[in-house]
Order: C-alpha cells, then structure tokens, then sequence
C-alpha cells in the first residue's frame, strides 16, 4: 500500500527549482499617506514550475509586437500561506525567473498550485 509519505515524497522529488517570496505590506508615511510594499516571507523554498502552451494559441501578431500565450504554473508545499498577489522569483540551472501576481492557490493533499504571471519587463 502507498502510503501518502511515499506520495509525498515522490511529488517532491521533482521539485528542483527553488524560489523567493514576497508579499505586500501597507507601509505608513510619515505624511500620513499609505503605500505597499514586498517583504520577503519565504526564501530558498523547494519547488517546480512548469510552462505550458497551446499550440494554435503559441503567438499572435499585433501592429507592433508580438504577444505569447503561456500559462505558468507553480507546485509547493501544500502548507505554506501564499496570498494571490504576491511576487514570486524562482531559479532554475542558473536562470533566474520573475512573476508580479501570484493566483489564488489550489491546495491539495500533498501540495498546493499556483498559477503565476510573468514580469513585465520594459527595454
């Protein structure tokens, strides 16, 4: 009989990827204005990302650019807290990768997911 250790255990041995965490925070000002701003929360935690397309939906041609469809997708341990909106930074070989808005997560016995937006990033 498998045992959801043995369950566990296996759906993490695929988690090599490790990430950084960051959530908003209301911050006063000494003028009395509030704004948010990312504390880090959780650091060097095990996970695994993984990108996914669809083929008739790969890429489509605007005037100026063109603009990619990918959904990105973010497996973690099913007990952490991770509110939707946090920033997510996660590095893989050597690579480093950005998400501005995390997804609300969809928790699981073994783990959680959480569906991510990549960065913008402005040349």
């Amino acid at each position: 009989m498998v045992t959801s250790d043995a369950i566990r255990a296996s759906i993490r041995s695929m988690w090599t990827d490790r990430c950084k965490i960051s959530r908003f925070v209301p911050v006063v000002q000494p003028n009395g204005a509030t704004l948010h701003e990312a504390e880090v929360f959780i650091t060097d935690e095990p996970c695994r990302i993984s990108f996914s397309s669809r083929a008739n939906n790969a890429a489509t041609q605007t005037d100026n650019t063109a603009n990619v469809s990918q959904s990105i997708k973010l497996f973690i341990d099913e007990t952490l807290d991770i509110p939707a909106g946090s920033k997510v930074e996660i590095a893989r070989g050597g690579r480093l990768f950005r998400f501005e808005c995390s997804g609300h997560p969809a928790v699981y016995d073994h783990h959680q997911e959480i569906n991510l937006t990549a960065e913008v990033t402005i040349a």
